[in-house]
């Protein structure tokens, strides 16, 4: 009877269509903290990922340790109610991050700025510590994303709506980003706008630096809401907020999710065929204009910078292939710098530039090629959102060939999920010999008919 019910309750608990990224041992134990806490730890992290707030100076460090105190206190207040196993892999993780990173600064040309390398590590703790405490919660990371990217959604539609109204009480927040008594934010440059005819309108950044930050959220909500909450509504407000960021990544992306979404819920129902062409054809032509446009149309020179910025970084990776050149980015502009050659950009706008938008070619040169191959390999690992770890990683891939967000917080805790997984795999029970001969010993000189256990 007792199995029975322990059967059924097992039934029922497999329902849940929320799939679980990973759990082991007893981390799943004791009571989850209240929404609000997780909100605002997630919430840091986004501040600290792609923000208006990431790219202004005064805000920057104030919210980093801001982030890195609360993530701190929070995970020793939840200590108890993570396993044995996954806080020992999480030290286990830290010390090669800690490794890893030393070993670049010793080998590092020139004299490397050590603070530069704390403030990376102090990134790589917080997201490391972000994935070990969700890891005892497997289902509440997806509804406290899914819930704070909704917002960052809706807070980016209301921006566009309002724009016409606002344009003339901007006031400068940071070059080249202005705001709107701090609410809403804006790019107003020539390469942020839209041309739809005699309408022009500005591209939605939300409250990001850059209309391409804001795609990967929209896109990573799109993700959500098509594999693992599977809202029609969501998904829907997510296309338009995509479409207004007129991102050729971001629209790049939005159609190959489609398309493995297609694939996997929709190739046996040959009727979705024509609904499919209906609705893609026009993204297409969308996207084509898009990219006919940033390379030959008024938006080229965009295309000639990142160019440059793409020539700049092989030649880094080509002159220190191995070891990379570390994490020091004032090191990292002065070598762009010295390696730009591209004719047909104004020296004006280059000299403005001291990173480079190209980030996974910026993970090579800083890392080398050893160490970012292993980076990558374990950011496909992740357990984050596990079920689909083909499509992420591939949003993630284009993201970083566009924006430089390889070393910000969120996307570290890719990498550090997988190096986690790495110290968590079970392994296969070993039988002691000595166990063994006892138990047989214990079985054949018991009583006929008594059953040893």
């Amino acid at each position: 009877m007792l199995r029975m019910q322990s059967h059924a309750n097992a039934v029922g608990t497999q329902r849940i269509e929320m799939p679980v990224p990973w759990t082991t041992d007893d981390s799943s134990r004791g009571r989850q903290p209240h929404c609000l806490a997780t909100w605002i730890l997630l919430g840091l992290v986004l501040a600290c990922s792609g923000s208006v707030f990431y790219v202004h100076l005064t805000y920057q460090l104030p919210a980093h340790l801001l982030l890195f105190s609360y993530v701190t206190v929070f995970l020793f207040s939840q200590r108890r109610h993570i396993s044995s196993r996954m806080w020992s892999a999480w030290r286990k993780s830290q010390m090669l991050w800690a490794g890893g990173l030393t070993t670049l600064f010793l080998f590092a040309p020139g004299d490397p700025g050590i603070i530069q390398y704390l403030y990376i590590f102090a990134r790589i703790y917080a997201a490391s510590a972000v994935v070990v405490l969700y890891a005892g919660w497997p289902r509440r990371l997806y509804y406290d994303l899914y819930v704070l990217l909704q917002f960052i959604l809706y807070h980016s539609l209301a921006g566009v709506v309002l724009a016409p109204f606002v344009m003339s009480s901007l006031t400068i927040f940071t070059d080249p980003i202005f705001t709107f008594h701090g609410l809403f934010f804006y790019v107003p440059t020539q390469w942020s706008a839209i041309s739809i005819g005699p309408i022009s309108l500005i591209r939605n950044s939300g409250i990001f630096w850059e209309a391409g930050v804001l795609q990967f959220y929209l896109n990573l909500l799109l993700f959500l809401s098509l594999f693992i909450h599977k809202s029609k509504r969501t998904s829907t407000l997510a296309v338009l907020g995509i479409l207004t960021t007129w991102s050729t990544t971001g629209l790049l992306i939005m159609s190959m999710q489609f398309a493995w979404w297609y694939i996997s819920y929709r190739k046996r129902h040959l009727i979705f065929v024509p609904v499919l062409l209906c609705v893609g054809l026009p993204f297409f032509m969308l996207l084509s204009n898009n990219i006919n446009e940033k390379i030959y149309g008024d938006r080229s020179m965009s295309y000639r910078i990142r160019l440059a910025d793409t020539e700049a970084m092989l030649n880094v990776i080509k002159e220190r292939p191995f070891i990379g050149i570390g994490v020091d980015f004032l090191t990292l502009g002065e070598w762009i710098e010295d390696y730009r050659s591209i004719n047909d950009v104004p020296q004006s706008v280059l000299e403005d530039r001291t990173g480079n938008s190209n980030s996974l070619l910026v993970l090579f040169a800083s890392l080398g090629v050893v160490l970012a191959t292993v980076f990558l390999y374990l950011m496909h690992r992740q357990k984050l959102l596990a079920p689909q770890n083909t499509i992420i990683f591939a949003v993630l891939i284009l993201t970083l060939l566009s924006e430089p967000l390889c070393f910000t917080v969120l996307f570290l805790m890719f990498p550090a999920s997988g190096l986690i997984s790495l110290f968590t795999k079970r392994e296969p029970a070993r039988v002691r010999p000595v166990l063994l001969v006892r138990r047989i010993v214990k079985a054949s000189t018991a009583a006929p008919g008594v059953t040893s256990v």
